[in-house]
């Protein structure tokens, strides 16, 4: 940690991730239920609102059955090459997905919806295809969200709480929502979020300020089934092609909250903190000509 080797605070990455989650009016995490020593040391105010969900011995077999397929179809040690990090990323991102559509959830991402970039031309067709269709397929948009003005102190951390727990939280969460449904067009939504957000803010604009979410939207439809999910190979076009139709008889598009701006931030002010401590010390160590 940044923080360890150069002796100053750094940012609660854990908590900034769950903070960031005012973005989205999430009322409830679902997480994976590791054993208990595996578990993530949640802030007090996202701790009330977690839930282990018992189906991660089935999530842990489908990641597993990914891994093995992409393996199958590319070079040995394609993991730790840089050439590959787009394939990587997106082979993780595929099963977050397949999970969150399994759990009927939106998904909160600490890192951005990838890319394949540069790495799609070592990819055989098998892969690339249905890959670049189903990325393609992810609509991108922002909505408004709230976010701590800092890091959150003890202090802030029962307002937080309060702020959870308020019938206006309540309503920003229930406008979120509707980006799930997929009878309801985006844009619609929208401006409500936008009102819902608003109204938080403005009781609370010592604690909290207005920022942008990033948002990916992933509507089902029965063409790009065929395009996408029932292009990849194997038992994975099995796979995705299951919990694909099951969002399309749902009614219902899968949400993807992209919180990857904000971890990269809070990443750079760690290190430009580090940066000033190293530059310091180097300063007090130098001898005078």
């Amino acid at each position: 940690m940044l923080g360890d080797h150069f002796g100053i605070r750094a940012t609660n990455i854990s908590g900034l991730f769950y903070a960031s989650a005012f973005q989205a009016g999430i009322n409830e995490f679902l997480l994976y239920d590791f054993k208990s020593e595996k578990r993530l040391t949640l802030p007090p105010f996202a701790h009330s609102r977690a839930t282990y969900f018992k189906g991660s011995e089935k999530s842990h077999a489908r990641w597993v059955q990914v891994d093995e397929i992409f393996s199958s179809y590319l070079p040995d040690g394609w993991k730790e090459d840089k050439n590959f990090k787009g394939v990587y990323e997106t082979s993780h991102f595929l099963c977050e997905v397949l999970d969150a559509i399994d759990l009927k959830s939106s998904l909160l991402l600490t890192r951005s919806i990838p890319n394949l970039g540069e790495a799609q031309r070592h990819l055989p067709n098998e892969l690339s295809v249905p890959l670049s269709t189903f990325l393609d397929s992810i609509s991108k948009t922002h909505c408004a969200g709230l976010v701590p003005q800092s890091e959150i102190s003890f202090d802030q951390i029962k307002r937080l709480q309060e702020i959870l727990e308020s019938t206006l939280f309540d309503r920003f969460s229930l406008a979120q929502q509707e980006l799930d449904d997929s009878n309801i067009p985006s844009e619609s939504a929208l401006p409500a979020i936008s009102k819902a957000a608003d109204r938080i803010l403005s009781k609370h604009r010592n604690i909290l300020i207005r920022k942008e979410a990033a948002v990916g939207l992933l509507e089902i439809t029965p063409r790009l089934v065929d395009a996408a999910f029932g292009r990849f190979p194997g038992a994975l076009a099995e796979l995705a092609t299951r919990a694909a139709g099951n969002l399309l008889k749902s009614d219902r598009r899968l949400v993807i909250y992209d919180l990857g701006s904000i971890v990269r931030g809070a990443f750079s002010d760690d290190l430009k903190r580090a940066t000033s401590v190293f530059t310091d010390q180097d300063k007090g160590s130098s001898s005078p000509e």
